[in-house]
This record gives structure tokens, sequence and C-alpha cells, in this order.
């Protein structure tokens, strides 16, 4: 399942994300594609930090990159802020208890966020760094 519904939504989306210098993308040392991440900086409320998509080219898949780029994501957001935020697709467990391993906690659920009749939890990280 996509988020993704027209033909030619996702060219869009990641024009914007790279115009923007939002997507991170991950190489190995022959330059091939790993995967990438978009972060928007001030995507949640206008002030955290959000993960708002990362994917992994699927030959790459279970080999630690999507935590790696995870991290990435955690310690770039975390230099200015004490909350990160994602949300992750109900029809997507996998995903989910990957991000409740690395300390993410379910603080919302939305349904029909991206597309009807697909619902997504929202999941929050806190720093203890920046903890008032």
């Amino acid at each position: 399942m996509s988020i993704f519904s027209e033909l030619g939504s996702g060219e869009s989306f990641l024009s914007k994300g790279f115009q923007t210098k939002q997507i991170y993308v991950a190489l190995d040392e022959n330059n091939n594609f790993l995967g990438f991440v978009y972060i928007i900086m001030n995507g949640t409320f206008y002030r955290f930090p959000f993960l708002h998509v990362i994917a992994i080219a699927p030959q790459h898949r279970n080999k630690g990159i999507g935590t790696k780029l995870l991290n990435y994501f955690k310690n770039l957001a975390f230099e200015n802020a004490d909350k990160i935020f994602l949300t992750v697709a109900e029809f997507n467990p996998k995903a989910r208890q990957l991000y409740e391993s690395l300390g993410y906690l379910q603080v919302g659920f939305i349904s029909s966020l991206y597309r009807d009749g697909v619902s997504e939890f929202l999941t929050m990280k806190k720093s203890f760094l920046h903890s008032n």
C-alpha cells in the first residue's frame, strides 16, 4: 500500500522535498541508493521535527539501514528540539515495532490521515538531554 494514489503524486511530493532540502539520501560506498528520509524540521505543531517519510530500497531492507536513518533523524532533530514525531500506518506493524524499540511512544491515532480508510499512529520520542 502507498500514500500516493494518483499517478505522478509521488514525483511531485519528492520534488518538493528536494527543492526545500528536506530529503536526506543514504548511499553506499559506490553511491548506490539505499533509502531516504524526508524531514520537516517544524512539521509538528509548527514547532517540532517530523519524520514525514522514511523509505528503504527493497533489496536493502532488514540490513539496519532504516535504524541508521532513524538515528540520523533523531540526532539532527534533537540539536534544536526536545521532542520529535513520526506517524506509522496501522497496516505496518513491523515499522511500528521498530519505532517502539527505538523509544517512540504512541501519543495519538488519526483516522484517514493520508488516505481514506488508512489510519496512522502518531508517535513521539523525547530527548532527555533537552528536558526541562
